[in-house]
């Protein structure tokens, strides 16, 4: 299994783990505190382009989850061998991988950044510790085809937030305590 740094303080798993074509983790992460209140990120978008320095720049589909240092505790993207979880978890017993009654907060298609990367993303207030379930769907080439992502905190685990993507279109579903 290849292992790819996050900076200083964490590292990421990727690809390999899953050859039978799906990889489904459980983690529990602790949170970083960003002004006094630990914070997940949400970062997620189907396949769309932007004008950057005069030159068109188009991204590859992605859905990751991080605290707002950018560490990252899941990662999906539309590449080889592009999906990982952060090693700095601990595994963690299974939770629901469904929206169940989350609202929907919204879909982003082709030609939509999405909620953004980096400080454009969703923001969702966690507890110090948040738990983390991804199943990741896998084509040819161990590329992602398919994520879903479900965000769970508390002693009694409170949904917070689920993300269904595909490098087509993205669904995120999410509390009020998530926002852009």
């Amino acid at each position: 299994m290849a292992v790819a740094a996050t900076g200083a303080t964490g590292a990421l798993a990727f690809g390999g783990a899953a050859s039978a074509g799906s990889l489904d983790e459980t983690l529990s992460c602790p949170i970083a505190i960003q002004g006094g209140i630990p914070v997940v990120r949400i970062s997620t978008h189907a396949h769309y382009a932007e004008r950057n320095n005069g030159q068109m720049y188009a991204p590859p589909p992605l859905v990751r989850f991080s605290d707002r240092n950018e560490q990252n505790f899941l990662v999906a993207t539309a590449a080889a061998r592009g999906y990982g979880y952060a090693t700095f978890c601990k595994r963690a017993a299974r939770i629901p991988l469904t929206p169940g009654t989350l609202p929907k907060f919204g879909t982003y298609r082709n030609g939509s950044p999405g909620t953004g990367i980096g400080v454009n993303s969703v923001d969702c207030f966690v507890g110090a510790r948040a738990t983390l379930r991804m199943r990741v769907t896998l084509g040819t080439g161990d590329r992602p085809t398919a994520a879903q992502i479900s965000l769970r905190t508390g002693p009694m685990l409170r949904p917070i937030a689920f993300v269904d993507w595909t490098p087509n279109q993205v669904v995120v579903y999410a509390t009020d305590d998530c926002h852009l």
